[in-house]
């Protein structure tokens, strides 16, 4: 097995923005890195075939529909790691945690995305069996978006009412929260 690498976090931890920095490390030293995600996580600031962090960097972008496009999208692209960004948001995404594993057979893979919901459970069902067999886990802490203490956020915060685990948002739908500030909100949750 090769190398799995998981970036995680709340959101505004910049997740996609370490998880760039280590691809461009990967391509400093000649590998071949293939960024594949989601085509519904294209956040408004971003284009199809670019991810744009929320700092500015970029990485080109392979935009799929499903998890069963990344294989032959690997392949096609000739990847020597594959980088899989917001794994929770694939339709398919039960499936994911099987390509990542077949796929570590012969490539390096990063993962970046939440590992919990707002609600403080596992999101999907990949990602906590990728943070089980993952030879690094790499968790992100973001500054809290209520008390604005420096590094503290672990949890995300939804300002709207969801139906299910996935609704695709930016700052206007979540917010970070530390524990106190999470704890302040989800035992009061009028007008936040």
């Amino acid at each position: 097995m090769k190398e799995l690498i998981v970036v995680t976090g709340p959101v505004h931890a910049e997740k996609s923005t370490k998880a760039c920095q280590i691809a461009r490390r990967f391509t400093r030293l000649a590998f071949n890195v293939m960024l594949v995600r989601p085509r519904c996580s294209i956040r408004a600031h971003e284009r199809p075939g670019r991810l744009v962090t929320k700092n500015g960097l970029e990485f080109p972008s392979v935009d799929v529909d499903m998890v069963d496009e990344i294989e032959p999208a690997a392949e096609a692209q000739e990847a020597s790691v594959v980088w899989v960004d917001e794994p929770a948001l694939f339709p398919d995404e039960p499936y994911l945690f099987t390509v990542i594993q077949r796929l570590r057979q012969r490539l390096p893979m990063i993962v970046s995305g939440l590992s919990a919901t707002s609600e403080i459970q596992p999101f999907g069902q990949s990602m906590p069996r990728l943070l089980a067999v993952a030879d690094r886990v790499i968790v992100l802490r973001a500054d809290c978006d209520f008390c604005g203490h420096f590094d503290s956020a672990t949890r995300s915060m939804c300002l709207v009412p969801k139906d299910g685990q996935v609704l695709v948002g930016g700052a206007e739908t979540y917010k970070a929260a530390c524990q106190d500030c999470w704890e302040m909100q989800t035992a009061n949750p009028s007008p936040r």
